[in-house]
């Protein structure tokens, strides 16, 4: 009887070892999963950062008014759009910018974010893309 209670210990510990190592696997596998999808997501961020830049070195003011969301085309004309974006960039010479991905649809990119004065430009996702809302705010950087 000893022994077969023994027996049962074993192998209950041995299941429930066996599970909490499946745990863990699995919730590093979770956390390597997330973490690829939010590189993959920041990097489109800074390719729609980069197209922008490119757009307005070119003054295709067109092209850089696309990359501006829906709701932001339906509340400025392309008119409006030129004379905002002219003195707009999304990176600041001398400052490195960083993409902050978040969960859902928005993300912002902040550039120079160790320095004391930061800019923040806002993006949201429509239909699987990334685009500009035209809102930057600038701040103190909080250390």
């Amino acid at each position: 009887m000893v022994k077969n209670s023994l027996w049962r210990l074993a192998r209950f510990v041995g299941v429930l070892s066996a599970a909490i190592a499946l745990l863990i696997i699995l919730g590093i596998l979770a956390f390597t999963i997330f973490e690829r999808n939010r590189e993959q997501e920041q990097l489109a961020i800074m390719e729609v950062c980069q197209q922008l830049e490119n757009a307005i070195a070119r003054k295709d003011y067109g092209a850089a008014y696309e990359l501006m969301s829906p709701s932001y085309r339906q509340m400025h004309s392309l008119e409006e759009f030129k004379d905002e974006v002219r003195y707009k960039r999304c990176t600041e010479p001398g400052k490195r910018p960083v993409a902050h991905y978040f969960l859902g649809r928005e993300a912002s990119i902040v550039n120079h974010p160790y320095g004391s004065l930061i800019t923040m430009i806002v993006l949201e996702k429509v239909n699987g893309r990334w685009y500009f809302t035209g809102e930057a705010h600038t701040g103190h950087a909080l250390r």
